[in-house]
């Protein structure tokens, strides 16, 4: 409307106030990219835009290539060279422009131009305006009304769609008529805030067309979701230094093999993990799977900023020279591999439980304990009269691997013995009969005793092993210690066991021991030596991180006597640690070995310390120790968080809904492993509703005027 065309064409006298009080808030026209050009005999005359930045009154007109005075064009003059004609002599267009803004008639114009409308009185002077003002803001009105119950409606659908996502519950019913019986939890949720809520009532009783609740709509509210997640998330890794990410593989109801993919980062002085999505994998060789892997790290443009990668210990997924981590390195060069612990972890304890005979057949008579109370309902019923506890079945998944059981067997042997006795003494099926017999016999046995006594110690350490392996916030360096912790308490249990000395057997003894392979002590002694040696052999790989310890609190007071030369040496030679200048380093460290506020309690690990510098807006002065700090912190050390998903894949994609698409399926993953992350997004629902306004034409308006 303020372009020289238009007005060239419609005269401003002409039009309406409304439409003239338009112009005056565009000013002129002033394209910076316009080209004019004047050939001469010498050369061509090119026109500047940077003449707009000087001539408030300058502009120019597309079509015809020519220079105007904006205010004399508006409201007339006798110079058309100016106003309708336009000027093109670029050679005097500087001394022009001088002559022109001194013209009185100009000046007159310019006046006439910025008092325009500053005394305008719609009662007085234009009354069609005041109608028409009156009526817009009357349609603004009722517009916006019509707007607030379309919102007030649409965020009641949006939050029974997030109350089901979060909690893990299918949105479709078996068949959603009115008169149906089964219309399925989101509709049932969305009726059942209709009967105290009259806007969504009334929606619901005489809405034809837009009713906010069928599958499309559904869809569509989903993938806002999504996006407003992904805004989010985009955000957060563009303001993290640096950022891990974790793969790990699951098996869905419909037999399809999934990917989970997990990001980590440091946001507010702590770890997060946040899921991203989910990937069906159709090329499983390392180069589709990278393929896959870049394609979804892309968006986020994080080539400098991965620093580690974790997978199972799968070849195709974590081999040295053409697994996935090593071509992914190509791409990432500072994406260092970190084998998940509790993975090896879970090979560590199936080799010593299953690789020694004696071991292997204590396992299977704990089994049978399990099988026996938890296949019949009547059983249990009677181990509740003695035992408050049940015993839950073996499960070679679980990262503990049999500890809850044998625990529980151990707690209760006693009670589990009556147990038995009462079903022996009353009438019961035969193969009832039976199992009890045997188990009692096993239960009386001094060899299942003094495996139950052995693994029951075992498992106490495992078990606190897995703790810290599983915690989100847990540092390679943490996790590094705990497992040498764990080493150590092995060793211990296996120097407590003592073996029978065979210097002094009968030769009836020695042909009894050839035919077993050893004895119950030997055997527990010998599962003692086969976990520390897996220990050792299988997280030989990661003696890398104990370069991190230079920044470990726990070791300051040692430090502050004698300085960590070779750590120091290992870091400043470390690519990802090698921006900052190597004394710059040495002088941080010193200074924070000395120092006894790094020595209090609040810093005894590395998120402690890490949050004390940032508490005390140090982070900016010790920002190479800072730096490696971030680089632990973000370091995973378990794909803790993609078993979580994979979990969430298998509750989400069950039998009843094994088609969901992959879309849907990343959308209700999220919200149901990031509950908390929904809490905290701002203006959650309103920028859903925004989105959903926005991506396509509506028939109902969502957007306030």
């Amino acid at each position: 409307m303020n372009e020289v065309d238009f007005l060239l064409v419609n005269d401003f006298s002409s039009l309406k106030l409304r439409d003239q009080m338009r112009v005056k808030e565009l000013g002129p026209h002033q394209p910076k990219d316009i080209k004019i050009v004047q050939p001469t005999k010498v050369c061509n005359r090119v026109f500047n835009p940077n003449l707009f930045e000087t001539v408030e009154w300058l502009t120019v007109s597309v079509s015809k290539h020519s220079l105007h005075c904006f205010y004399c064009l508006l409201f007339g003059t006798d110079d058309a060279k100016w106003s309708k004609n336009g000027f093109k002599d670029l050679v005097h267009v500087k001394q022009s422009i001088g002559t022109h803004g001194s013209s009185k008639a100009h000046v007159n114009n310019a006046v006439k131009y910025h008092t325009f409308g500053l005394d305008l009185d719609l009662d007085r002077e234009d009354t069609a305006a005041q109608f028409n003002l009156g009526h817009r803001i009357t349609t603004m009105s009722y517009h916006n009304e019509r707007v607030r119950k379309n919102r007030h409606v649409l965020c009641n659908v949006i939050e029974c769609i997030l109350f089901c996502g979060t909690h893990g519950l299918d949105l479709y019913g078996h068949e959603e008529g009115d008169l149906s019986g089964n219309r399925g939890i989101f509709l049932d949720l969305l009726h059942r805030d209709a009967n105290t809520d009259r806007i969504l009532s009334d929606h619901l009783q005489s809405a034809t067309v837009a009713t906010y609740t069928s599958k499309i709509i559904q869809n569509e509210l989903l993938d806002c979701i999504f996006k407003i997640y992904h805004e989010e998330l985009n955000k957060d890794i563009h303001s993290a230094k640096f950022l891990s990410v974790q793969v790990d593989e699951a098996t869905d109801v419909g037999h399809f093999s999934q990917f989970a993919i997990i990001l980590r980062y440091i946001k507010d002085g702590k770890p997060v993990e946040r899921f991203l999505k989910f990937f069906e994998a159709e090329d499983r060789t390392q180069s589709g799977l990278v393929s896959t892997l870049r394609e979804a790290l892309e968006p986020f443009s994080v080539e400098e900023k991965l620093i580690a990668q974790t997978y199972d210990g799968a070849a195709v997924m974590s081999g040295r020279v053409s697994g996935v981590q090593a071509q992914m390195r190509q791409f990432f060069p500072n994406a260092v591999l970190v084998h998940c612990h509790a993975h090896p972890l879970t090979f560590v304890l199936k080799q010593a439980c299953s690789g020694i005979s004696d071991c292997r057949i204590f396992f299977a008579n704990a089994a049978g304990f399990s099988a026996f109370f938890a296949h019949s309902t009547e059983r249990m019923d009677v181990l509740r009269r003695f035992c408050d506890r049940n015993i839950s079945r073996l499960s070679e998944t679980r990262r503990n691997y049999q500890s809850l059981p044998i625990k529980t067997v151990f707690t209760c042997k006693g009670e589990i013995q009556l147990c038995l006795q009462e079903i022996l003494s009353e009438h019961w099926d035969d193969d009832t009969t039976r199992e009890a017999c045997g188990l009692l016999n096993v239960l009386k046995s001094d060899t299942f005793l003094f495996f139950l006594d052995f693994f029951n110690k075992m498992f106490s350490h495992v078990d606190v092993l897995q703790v810290i392996l599983q915690h989100g916030s847990t540092t390679p360096l943490e996790a590094q210690q705990a497992l040498d912790a764990f080493k150590t308490a092995v060793e211990e249990i296996g120097n407590s066991i003592s073996v029978p000395s065979t210097s002094q057997t009968t030769e009836e003894q020695a042909t009894k021991r050839r035919r077993h392979d050893n004895t119950r002590e030997i055997a527990a002694k010998e599962a003692c030596d086969i976990i520390v040696h897996q220990i050792v052999d299988r997280f030989s790989e990661q003696n890398k991180i104990s370069t991190l310890s230079i920044v470990d609190p726990s070791r300051f007071q040692d430090y502050q006597t004698w300085f960590p030369s070779a750590l120091w040496d290992s870091i400043s030679n470390t690519e990802s640690y090698s921006v900052l200048p190597k004394m710059k380093l040495q002088t941080e460290l010193e200074i924070l070995y000395s120092n006894e506020t790094f020595k209090s309690a609040q810093c005894g690990t590395m998120q402690g310390l890490y949050s004390t510098l940032r508490d005390y807006k140090l982070d900016t002065t010790f920002t190479r120790v800072c730096r490696i700090l971030e680089i632990a912190l973000t370091t995973p050390i378990a794909s803790v968080e993609t078993e979580q998903s994979s979990s969430t894949l298998n509750r989400i994609k069950a039998f009843s809904r094994s088609k969901i698409g992959r879309e849907r399926l990343d959308v209700l993953a999220f919200m149901s492993v990031h509950k908390d992350v929904i809490d905290n997004i701002p203006n959650f629902v309103n920028r859903i509703m925004d989105a959903f306004a926005e991506t396509e034409e509506r028939r109902a308006d969502f957007l306030f005027e």
